[in-house]
């Protein structure tokens, strides 16, 4: 197809469906592609081969230069809580482990009171015993 004739085209698409005419004013360009079906006589298959491969490479090269980098529209608003949610959760996690360290040096502190109170005991008895 030559342009005039994919402008033709690009017109009765627009025209005879609302979504492709809402796709064609959303998009730069439309890319027309050629691809004749690969049956029948061999010499009609070996020339579809080579209008396909012709039209491939144009759509390459159509490609190539037009196109951008696609975000989607929420990406941003996305990524934004993923790293709000993640900071979160090193936050808490950090909250844990001082909690976690809080607890192990109350066992601790508990285990030195036991120890001490026994101490006690021990002394008491031998007071007890002493007569003192």
């Amino acid at each position: 197809m030559d342009e005039e004739e994919c402008k033709k085209e690009e017109e009765n698409l627009a025209k005879t469906n609302p979504e492709f005419s809402k796709i064609i004013k959303e998009c730069k360009d439309i890319v027309f592609a050629d691809n004749p079906p690969l049956k029948g006589l061999p010499k009609s298959i070996e020339a579809n081969k080579e209008v396909r491969e012709y039209s491939r490479k144009k759509i390459i090269e159509s490609f190539i230069p037009n196109c951008e980098k696609y975000t989607p529209p929420a990406l941003k608003e996305v990524s934004e809580k993923l790293i709000s949610c993640f900071m979160e959760k090193k936050k808490l996690e950090k909250g844990l482990k001082e909690v976690e360290e809080k607890e192990r040096r109350i066992k601790e502190l508990e285990y030195e009171i036991k120890e001490l109170e026994d101490v006690i005991k021990e002394m008491s008895r031998t007071i007890d015993f002493l007569g003192v």
